[in-house]
């Protein structure tokens, strides 16, 4: 039973840390755009 727990457990971490490495990736795109516009822009 409790390597059943362990196993849900890692399982439901794993989720969230996808979850939450998207986000993060997403945000950091964005920002690197914005910082390749601005950039451009100024150039």
């Amino acid at each position: 039973m409790q390597t059943d727990m362990k196993v849900n457990f890692f399982l439901s971490y794993r989720k969230e840390y996808a979850l939450i490495n998207q986000i993060m990736v997403y945000i950091s795109g964005r920002l690197f755009f914005e910082k390749l516009n601005i950039f451009s822009r100024s150039s």
